[in-house]
């Protein structure tokens, strides 16, 4: 069962109104006009591209990197 009080009260708390701030500030200075938006390295993907996609797209970006950050 949702704790609405608890989640009003992460609604309202000072703390958290900063942070979604600086994440949105963040991705304005990047470019980012809406969401989902995921940057993946260099490529930045706009809208959820599905679970195979995304994958393959992830595993691309590990393979460029090279062999140690596959592991």
């Amino acid at each position: 069962m949702p704790d609405l009080v608890a989640f009003q009260r992460c609604l309202t708390d000072p703390a958290t109104v900063d942070a979604v701030r600086r994440d949105q500030q963040a991705g304005l200075a990047l470019g980012v006009v809406g969401t989902p938006t995921l940057l993946i390295n260099d490529l930045e993907v706009a809208g959820y591209p599905g679970k195979r996609e995304l994958s393959r797209l992830v595993q691309g970006a590990l393979y460029a990197k090279g062999p140690k950050s596959m592991r």
